[in-house]
């Protein structure tokens, strides 16, 4: 297959530990599926890392996007939660970059995001969006699916979709397409920083968190000192 692997979102905590993701994330994918064909794309918002990613990215010949930050007085419509806006309209933006027609599949992970294993099929059915589901809810973090899905899941709109979090709108999204879930195993890590707030933007989520899916059981873990692991 060809593949297109997005790395979307926040550049945090630091520019080393997302260039250490980046590097992490392509060398896992490169070495792991050689008879796939891989490119890889990020897009984050223009920040105090900016010129340094920018330049690496360029050093390395990574396709980089790079936007202004977004305000909610910038938003084409109010969200109960800013950051559904700013999640839809990231990932619909770099979609609309990737050449349509040009890739058998679309992965997304977050730029915040290690991959340490990743469950890639051969073939994938355009009809189904690949993630883990449970009670109503998937993993938005990470998943993969055709060009097309992809672009009517995430287009910016969806985020007027109904639903408690992201997760459930992704859901309930994947359903009106009249799609299906597909299971893939993972192993990833979100690395995050401590701030209540980072580029001006409130973070929900203030610790660093793990996810593994063994085809079984699904585990999500704080990763912080004397974290409890919470098993879903």
């Amino acid at each position: 297959m060809k593949v297109c692997v997005t790395m979307v979102g926040v550049c945090r905590p630091t520019f080393d530990r997302v260039r250490q993701n980046i590097e992490a994330n392509i060398h896992y994918f490169l070495t792991t599926y050689p008879q796939h064909t891989f490119a890889f794309v990020l897009l984050t918002y223009i920040n105090l890392s900016y010129n340094d990613l920018s330049n690496y990215c360029s050093e390395k010949g990574i396709e980089a996007h790079f936007i202004p930050q977004l305000e909610e007085s910038d938003f084409k419509f109010k969200v109960k939660n800013p950051n559904w806006y700013r999640a839809f309209y990231s990932m619909s933006y770099i979609l609309d970059k990737i050449p349509e027609n040009t890739y058998d599949c679309i992965v997304r992970l977050r730029l915040d995001s290690e991959v340490r294993s990743f469950e890639l099929y051969d073939t994938i059915d355009p009809s189904k969006y690949y993630t883990v589901n449970e009670n109503g809810r998937v993993q938005s973090n990470i998943g993969y699916a055709s060009y097309i899905l992809m672009k009517r899941v995430w287009k910016t709109e969806n985020a007027l979709i109904k639903g408690v979090n992201e997760e459930e709108k992704i859901f309930r999204i994947i359903k009106t397409n009249n799609c299906f879930v597909k299971h893939f195993k993972f192993h990833f890590i979100l690395h995050q920083s401590s701030d209540p707030m980072f580029d001006g933007v409130k973070q929900w989520s203030k610790r660093s968190r793990e996810w593994i899916f063994d085809g079984k059981d699904y585990i999500n873990r704080d990763i912080s000192p004397n974290a409890e692991v919470i098993e879903t």
